[in-house]
């Protein structure tokens, strides 16, 4: 009778090991189709706030440098210029990738020009904002509407963004004058914390 209760127990453990382990592949399958989403998504040109995955509560999520080595690139600015990063090489570089229809971005944006404006004349530090999937006539109205003076880059085809890694909107990258990345982070900054995270 012992080994018949002791018998029945094992089976309910392994049966509920079972359950677990099922529902941990099953999360991961769902990550994995959440990731496929977002790269499916970004590289159709389709960015929007229905199919990208922040939040207004994601107003802080950083991270580690994911990337490794610097990505170069060459966009147009929405002054109809093309802007290499490598033009840029011997100066530190504040990246921030962002888009017109994202709640943290439009948060954070009057610090950005606030960091602009007091580092505008500073030759060994340059901010490049990244706008991601959306048009140059949206963006320009946008930055027109708003005032913002900082340089303003023209990711279409989120070919960049995708280099970089970033998956949350908006992102901000540290390349300091080695062009080496030292600083990467996920989530909306006011000034202060923007100025933490140049100094980091």
């Amino acid at each position: 009778m012992k080994k018949i209760i002791i018998g029945i127990i094992v089976i309910f453990f392994i049966i509920g090991g079972v359950q677990i382990y099922r529902e941990s592949l099953k999360k991961k399958a769902q990550e994995d189709i959440n990731n496929t989403e977002y790269s499916s998504s970004i590289n159709n040109g389709n960015i929007n706030e229905e199919n990208w995955d922040v939040k207004p509560k994601d107003l802080e999520v950083q991270s580690t440098n994911p990337i490794g080595e610097t990505p170069d690139f060459t966009l147009e600015s929405i002054k109809g210029e093309k802007i290499s990063l490598s033009q840029f090489k011997g100066k530190e570089i504040f990246l921030n990738f962002w888009a017109t229809w994202c709640p943290p971005c439009q948060l954070e944006m009057p610090d950005i020009e606030k960091l602009y404006q007091k580092y505008k004349n500073d030759k060994d530090f340059v901010i490049l904002t990244i706008n991601v999937g959306e048009s140059k006539e949206k963006v320009m109205s946008y930055i027109k509407e708003h005032n913002y003076n900082f340089e303003v880059l023209l990711d279409t085809n989120s070919d960049i963004s995708l280099k970089y890694k970033s998956r949350y909107l908006p992102t901000s990258v540290i390349i300091n004058k080695e062009g080496e990345i030292t600083n990467y982070r996920s989530g909306a900054m006011d000034f202060s914390q923007m100025e933490e995270f140049k100094k980091e």
